[in-house]
């Protein structure tokens, strides 16, 4: 194997990698807006009935998840943006050496990750990681007012 095919095969094996962790981070976000969105409409469903304490009782789990889906989706795109830090090195003519082990090193550090960030400062990255769920929050907040009131009233 010539030099040239060593250095695809590891051309391969980053996009392999980063294909596995932004798919991972793609079904992720499916996984959490959609839960997300199913608890929401149960919650406000309930909260148009004769119960609509109960709503408070579902928006638990509701909020739960959305601070859960901040911190894994956030982790996780930190991962792919790693896994294209790695590509970029490569296609600079520096392939990584051990680019697993790297990975899993990464992986395991717990703060103070050499990202670069100008790869994670996508507009839509941005709008799915912090914009979302931001809005699922102020809809929560809304809906728990109008329970309140409906409760109350």
């Amino acid at each position: 194997m010539s030099g040239s095919d060593a250095r695809s095969a590891s051309m391969s094996e980053l996009y392999a990698l980063w294909s596995i962790q932004d798919g991972l981070l793609q079904n992720y976000r499916m996984i959490f807006i959609t839960s997300e969105a199913i608890l929401f409409s149960v919650a406000a469903a309930v909260a148009a009935t004769r119960a609509p304490w109960l709503t408070f009782i579902i928006a638990v789990p509701g909020l739960a998840l959305m601070f859960m889906w901040t911190s894994i989706t956030r982790t996780r795109a930190e991962h792919v943006s790693f896994v294209q830090q790695m590509i970029r090195e490569a296609e600079e003519g520096n392939p990584p050496s051990q680019p697993l082990k790297r990975f899993k090193a990464h992986q395991d550090a717990s703060e103070g990750r050499s990202v670069d960030v100008s790869l994670k400062s996508h507009e839509t990255r941005r709008q799915l990681e912090v914009w979302l769920p931001r809005f699922f929050g102020l809809a929560w907040l809304l809906l728990l007012v109008s329970a309140l009131y409906l409760w109350a009233g």
